[in-house]
């Protein structure tokens, strides 16, 4: 009997230059292919110096080269490139992948979308408002970075029982490490 194929995960972002959600988003990738998914990167404007960061597959990381979130060619590109990866999982973050992702999902009805949202609502343009409104209900869950972010979402947006409060995760030193380094800040 053959072994399962091992589920196809989408990361899809902006791009790769150096940021939060960018480092994030890089580490989870990263993670989830150690644990046996097939993962691929799909920066939507720019690659960046995180993608040399990266433990996939070269051929698992795409860049697909939207001039905007306007860009209907980009847009096809991107729904192409799921289409023919058979991606299971569609995981976005950033106002610009997001909307993307959320796009492409229309055509996709098998696969699950997963929203990562980091932004405020005060922060936000109408343009990504109007995504969230629309749109929303093809996220399967949304994951806020806080509780805030959570509120703020739904203070505008009709998703509240999808949203799930994931903090970024901070890797800390050992606790040896950690012991000399509060010793050191206290003597400041």
């Amino acid at each position: 009997m053959n072994a399962p194929e091992p589920l196809k995960v989408a990361f899809v972002i902006n791009g790769l230059n150096v940021g939060g959600a960018e480092r994030i988003f890089v580490q989870q990738a990263n993670e989830l292919e150690s644990r046996g998914f097939s993962v691929h990167l799909i920066s939507l404007f720019i690659s960046g110096p995180l993608a040399a960061e990266l433990r996939i597959p070269q051929q698992r990381v795409h860049l697909i080269g939207m001039r905007s979130v306007f860009d209907l060619a980009g847009l096809r590109r991107l729904l192409r490139l799921c289409r023919s990866e058979r991606i299971d999982i569609i995981y976005t973050t950033l106002n610009e992948a997001n909307l993307a992702g959320r796009l492409i999902a229309l055509c996709l009805p098998r696969a699950a979308l997963f929203t990562r949202e980091a932004n405020m609502a005060d922060c936000k343009p109408l343009l990504y408002k109007l995504n969230d409104i629309c749109l929303g209900w093809r996220s399967r869950r949304i994951i806020a970075v806080s509780h805030a972010v959570g509120r703020s979402l739904t203070s505008y947006a009709p998703v509240g029982r999808k949203i799930f409060v994931l903090y970024n995760g901070v890797r800390l030193p050992p606790v040896a490490h950690r012991r000399s380094m509060g010793k050191r800040l206290l003597t400041i």
